[in-house]
């Protein structure tokens, strides 16, 4: 494909949501990712999962009033995006 086709994922966002994006993969490295030690991939895969669950439907967020992201979704009428790996 030529070059000027290309264009990363970070092209097409705001750099509101860019900020957003580092926040969560924060959250996840210092979460899960630096609080424990894996011996397989699916074992991380599996926790991500979980924790984007937590974080999306249980765990209230300070910058959304204490709500959590599905019950501002619900309020705006909104699509909660939930991470699912690809199946191979």
């Amino acid at each position: 494909m030529p070059r000027k086709y290309l264009m990363r994922i970070s092209d097409c966002i705001s750099i509101n949501n860019k900020i957003e994006v580092l926040k969560i993969s924060q959250s996840i490295r210092r979460e899960l990712i630096n609080a424990y030690v894996f011996r397989y991939l699916s074992v991380v895969k599996q926790l991500v999962s979980e924790y984007t669950i937590d974080n999306n439907y249980h765990r209230p967020h300070d910058s959304l009033g204490n709500k959590t992201p599905s019950q501002m979704m619900d309020e705006t009428n909104a699509k909660v995006s939930n991470f699912e790996w690809p199946e191979k």
